[in-house]
């Protein structure tokens, strides 16, 4: 959830003055670093443990569209 609130606020700081673009910026990078990133991390390490401790049906099409959406997501963040 909060990827799609910093690129909302990307497109709004592309509106801005050159000098407030320069604050927001510093901003929104501490944003990602200290609260997206570090909940990414979290989320995947959790997912992946659940997914390895449980008795999982690894023939599942969901599955294996879940954990492909998953990549996707995280490369595109990356």
């Amino acid at each position: 959830g909060s990827l799609l609130v910093l690129t909302r606020l990307l497109a709004y700081l592309s509106k801005e003055e050159p000098a407030i673009q320069l604050k927001l910026g510093k901003i929104l990078k501490r944003m990602y670093f200290t609260v997206d990133l570090p909940a990414m991390i979290l989320a995947v390490g959790f997912g992946l443990t659940l997914l390895f401790l449980k008795d999982m049906n690894w023939k599942a099409p969901w599955l294996h569209m879940k954990l492909t959406f998953a990549a996707i997501l995280i490369i595109c963040d990356l």
